[in-house]
């Protein structure tokens, strides 16, 4: 039976309106995507392009209101970047408002098909960029901005993962799993969150130097790229070290490099440990050679590298008076030599690949680790407990036999390498706060870091968008 026409042409009528939202659009955008000037206002401009290349240059996000569900998602996300610890200013604010989209979504003839390209690309580069932001960072000094527009083989790509969020039911759980998953980002997050929320549309006063702490150390985990259950943190304000393995968490405490040689944030992975990393002199050379000259220079054994050491194991600081004392008494002491800048590792050195020369170990000053201060190092970290982390180390990778040769090459004061079998991250980090049962703590900024990167996140001109 033949259709009647009067159904067939409103029904025509109403599919070109509903329609016209997007169609006029993607007719725009490829001629967008190819201009240079236009390009300059996008973040990412190369990720944008694979972004709609891949789409077939379709329109993404000027739909119509049935369709558009997850255009108003990405809209709240960046409404809400306050509570990520980010700025409205990097997500094209001026361009992306309700007003305009809503007339583009409801009346679509009354906006031109430029305007709502524009539209379209502006809120692809303003996702694009929250994506990177939230999980490499804005500001990170190992992966650019540039990297990231590229595509880096193997690691998270923007472009790819929008694809991903939109189709998805609900985009913010799935842009949440793009941000680091450990503890300290989870709750600098929810404290965030909450100070935003919650003091500053109240009576409360809302806490703007803590929130801004927070939020330049969410940025420094975002760096950190932390990606495994099992690693190795070393935390540079706070003076701990935290071994993490699967659910479990040991601490120690450490010692950090000075104000004038500080310890460097870094990441890699540690594969190797070494027991009695520094040598032995011959007692006879100790005795008749070496001790004489430091008799006649009190600096002779620091300045060569070596370290003075009962028969305990336990360092001996020297001075013009102890020198006269072990020269009574040669036997009762023992001498050793560093190839390294810091000649007091200990019994255990840890090393891992980096730029900087710089390595964990053990230290005999047990003394030191008492200390609230503990800038006292050339650069590298030393370790209160270093002997029982190389054991829990060398459990997880090998097992009994691993630390039963470790403890005996300790014991023997035998040099001897150990490879773990599978390295294991290890992020230094340098976070100034944290957030212990909902408060945060906050340590002292030893090397004067915080302000430079508050003022490089949070430029004058956003102040105000900060706090409002």
């Amino acid at each position: 039976m033949k259709r009647s026409s009067q159904f067939t042409l409103p029904f025509l009528s109403i599919l070109m309106l509903l329609f016209a939202a997007s169609a006029d659009a993607q007719e725009n955008i490829p001629d967008l995507l190819k201009s240079d000037e236009f390009s300059k206002q996008l973040n990412y401009p190369r990720s944008v392009y694979r972004f709609y290349q891949n789409r077939g240059l379709h329109s993404v996000w000027i739909k119509t209101e049935t369709e558009a569900a997850h255009t108003f998602q990405a809209m709240l996300l960046l409404d809400c970047v306050l509570q990520f610890g980010l700025s409205h200013q990097d997500y094209h604010p001026k361009t992306l408002n309700y007003e305009d989209l809503q007339q583009m979504i409801s009346t679509p003839e009354k906006v031109s098909g430029e305007a709502k390209a524009k539209f379209d690309i502006l809120l692809t580069d303003a996702m694009i960029s929250l994506i990177n932001h939230l999980h490499y960072g804005k500001l990170n000094p190992d992966i650019s901005a540039g990297k990231q527009d590229n595509g880096i083989k193997g690691q998270l790509q923007a472009d790819i993962e929008l694809s991903k969020l939109i189709g998805l039911k609900d985009m913010s759980e799935g842009i949440a799993k793009l941000e680091p998953q450990t503890e300290q980002y989870r709750t600098l997050k929810n404290y965030l969150r909450l100070v935003r929320g919650q003091y500053s549309g109240d009576c409360y006063q809302f806490p703007r130097a803590e929130a801004r702490k927070a939020a330049i150390n969410m940025e420094r985990i975002r760096w950190a790229g932390f990606s495994s259950k099992n690693y190795i943190q070393v935390n540079i304000p706070s003076y701990l070290l935290s071994l993490v393995q699967d659910s479990d968490i040991h601490q120690f405490r450490i010692i950090v490099g000075k104000s004038e040689t500080p310890t460097p944030v870094l990441q890699s992975v540690l594969n190797e440990l070494t027991t009695t990393p520094d040598s032995k002199i011959p007692h006879n050379t100790f005795v008749k050679v070496l001790l004489p000259k430091a008799l006649k220079n009190t600096r002779y054994f620091d300045d060569n590298h070596y370290t003075v050491y009962d028969l305990k194991g336990v360092r001996i600081p020297v001075n013009s008076v102890k020198l006269k004392e072990i020269a009574k008494n040669p036997g009762n002491y023992i001498l050793r030599q560093s190839a390294d800048m810091d000649s007091s590792l200990g019994l255990v050195v840890f090393r891992f690949p980096n730029d900087q020369g710089v390595y964990l170990h053990d230290s005999p000053e047990k003394e030191l680790f008492n200390r609230s201060i503990r800038m006292l190092s050339p650069g590298c970290i030393r370790i209160e407990n270093a002997v029982q982390l190389a054991n829990l180390l060398l459990a997880k990778d090998g097992g009994k036999k691993s630390t039963g040769a470790f403890n005996t090459a300790i014991t023997k004061n035998l040099q001897q390498k150990f490879m773990l079998k599978t390295p294991v991250a290890i992020k230094i980090t340098y976070l100034t706060c944290e957030i212990s049962e909902g408060m945060p703590v906050i340590y002292k900024d030893i090397y004067q870091q915080d302000r430079t990167l508050e003022e490089a996140l949070f430029r004058e001109k956003e102040t105000n968008n900060y706090n409002n």
